[in-house]
């Protein structure tokens, strides 16, 4: 699954290595700068959940397991609250697309299904950051 991860570019870094924490990574681009007079950057990362269906975080040792900064907890639920967001327009969309779905062609249905499995994917992946993220916070705060 391929994530675009756009902010300031420390802050994509560390969402790159939380995601390391939590996800095999296989691929990170460079980063590219944003159209413009802005100081963001994307970065594109190509992930999968583990294997084994545990956490790479349980092979890590537990000194590098934490947030590397403080406060990486709290950008990284921001990044993810905007990801809820964009998730909640293409949600809108593809409610409106199945709704013209009987009137569109064979071929056009057929994309239409690959869309919605790939929407699917995303909010497991949004939902496993979140939960990533509460445990994060829970740890933090004993």
């Amino acid at each position: 699954m391929k994530i675009r991860l756009m902010d300031l570019p420390e802050e994509v870094d560390a969402a790159v290595e939380a995601l390391r924490r939590h996800f095999d990574v296989l691929d990170v681009s460079e980063h590219k700068r944003n159209r413009g007079d802005s100081r963001f950057v994307r970065v594109y990362v190509e992930v999968r959940f583990t294997d084994s269906g545990k956490a790479p975080s349980a092979n890590v040792p537990a000194a590098t397991a934490g947030p590397s900064a403080p406060g990486e907890i709290e950008r990284l639920a921001k990044q993810l609250s905007r990801v809820g967001n964009v998730l909640g327009g293409a949600r809108a969309r593809v409610t409106k697309l199945h709704a013209k779905r009987d009137k569109a062609p064979a071929s056009q249905r057929a994309f239409r299904k690959e869309c919605d499995a790939r929407a699917e994917e995303i909010q497991g992946l949004v939902d496993a950051l979140d939960k990533a993220l509460a445990e994060g916070l829970t740890n933090d705060e004993r």
